[in-house]
């Protein structure tokens, strides 16, 4: 059965075994970096909200072998497990009272992410982009949230600098930063072992057919499925990590047979910095004082590394690292080990004690250089 085949039969066995008048609409919905999966909107009866199911994983599992049956009462139980969405989230959406507590911002790239931005409010951050979102569900364990568009903006009758302010204000509360020792992350750890892992996520994805402000949706995940994506990516970045302090090492006449940086207990303190949803914890960068306490208990700068746009990795800087490696690292990982909806740059970037602000790397441009004029406030 080909793609499109298996699309139109999953929609026609969820529509007969469901409630009457519940729709499924397959679209693509546009997220991170550009990307955009096939997803199918359950939406009930009287509804503008409904879960979302994304069908190139579920395609992937038939092919596998796994019957349309089994794939088909696992959706069915997927979704029957989502508490349906209040009726009044859409006009709460568009109260500025509701949402002024609610706005958070998180970090993307603004080169992935360029159409994308000619649509929303957005502040720079050298490379990268500060974007807005609202926070419906406060008391789930799912992440539910809409991504704020000028039209929803104005509708508050609220400026950018508030907007901002609020975000800056909200996110440490709404999302409270977690920096963890890298050695307790690579501990062995044990997961439920599924044929659907995309299902047994957390996961709350929101579709408003009246609102475009609201149509941008956050995919949630649960911190173990957080801990279990620092077991592959990120493991890679730290490994490579330390060999990139080997040439600065010889050059400095150190002796090559001793590395300079060990993931140990007496090593440095290598850290994993996210938040306790590990969901856009790379955000938690620009947390007031979070980076600078830690450099300050390291006593020196601290080289910061765009692992995801969920957490960054954080180490002391002691003049012993190769900033060159360390950026073509981070590149080499994005390209084959992180998803094209996580990555977040391609530059390294330092946490200078000195200044007290984040700035790219002065030793190696991964990017072309920025223009005179574009220095970031942070």
């Amino acid at each position: 059965m080909h793609y499109s085949q298996f699309c139109s039969a999953i929609s026609d066995i969820l529509r007969k075994n469901s409630d009457p008048g519940t729709q499924f609409i397959q679209k693509a919905l546009c997220k991170n970096n550009g990307v955009c999966p096939d997803v199918l909107f359950a939406l009930p009866a009287d509804s503008a909200l409904g879960p979302v199911v994304y069908l190139e994983p579920l395609y992937d599992q038939y092919q596998k072998g796994i019957p349309m049956e089994t794939i088909c009462a696992s959706v069915l139980s997927f979704l029957e497990r989502r508490p349906p969405f209040p009726s009044s989230i859409c006009q709460e959406i568009l109260d500025p009272e509701f949402a002024k507590t609610r706005i958070a911002f998180r970090l993307v790239s603004q080169e992935r992410n360029e159409e994308l931005l000619k649509h929303i409010p957005w502040f720079p951050f050298h490379d990268l982009a500060m974007v807005f979102f609202i926070c419906l569900d406060l008391d789930s364990a799912d992440l539910v949230s809409a991504l704020v568009h000028w039209p929803l903006l104005s509708s508050w009758d609220m400026d950018a600098d508030t907007l901002r302010s609020l975000a800056e204000e909200n996110t440490p509360i709404l999302f409270p930063p977690v920096l963890t020792p890298l050695t307790e992350l690579l501990l062995p750890s044990v997961y439920v072992d599924t044929p659907f892992p995309d299902l047994a996520e957390t996961e709350r994805d929101l579709e408003t057919t009246g609102s475009a402000a609201a149509a941008e949706i956050l995919r949630g995940t649960e911190p173990m499925a957080a801990a279990e994506r620092l077991e592959t990516a990120e493991h890679v970045a730290a490994s490579q990590i330390l060999r990139a302090t080997e040439p600065m090492a010889a050059a400095k006449g150190l002796e090559a047979a001793e590395p300079a940086v060990e993931i140990s207990a007496d090593g440095p303190a290598l850290h994993v910095l996210t938040n306790r949803r590990g969901i856009y914890g790379a955000s938690c960068m620009l947390y007031r004082d979070i980076i600078k306490d830690f450099a300050d208990q390291e006593e020196t700068d601290v080289i910061i590394l765009p692992s995801s746009i969920h957490e960054v990795l954080l180490f002391p800087d002691h003049l012993m690292f190769d900033y060159a490696f360390l950026c073509r690292t981070v590149q080499e990982i994005n390209r084959e080990d992180v998803s094209e909806e996580d990555v977040l740059s391609d530059r390294i970037y330092i946490f200078s004690r000195e200044t007290g602000t984040i700035i790219p790397s002065p030793l190696f441009s991964c990017h072309r250089p920025e223009p005179a004029g574009t220095e970031s406030p942070w």
